[in-house]
């Protein structure tokens, strides 16, 4: 296709594409060369489950403070 490999974009219609660890950098690059479409990052833990999603204008985060209870406590408290 265009003098080029057919790519898995050329094939399947994308509903969507997860992935998860401390790594997922190294996929950003490819999954946006093969599906054609820039990834949206988020932030969860085993602990609090999705606790920020990225905007769709790729600027920031948007912090879901609902979806986890959050404790904060003085720095000076930690230490007892």
């Amino acid at each position: 296709m265009n003098n080029r490999e057919i790519l898995p974009r050329d094939i399947w219609k994308l509903k969507g594409i997860m992935t998860g660890g401390t790594d997922t950098n190294i996929y950003r690059h490819k999954i946006e060369e093969y599906w054609g479409l820039k990834p949206l990052e988020g932030y969860s833990s085993t602990e609090s489950g999705n606790m920020a999603m990225q905007a769709w204008n790729f600027k920031g985060m948007i912090f879901f403070p609902d979806s986890a209870f959050l404790e904060f406590i003085k720095f000076e408290d930690h230490l007892r």
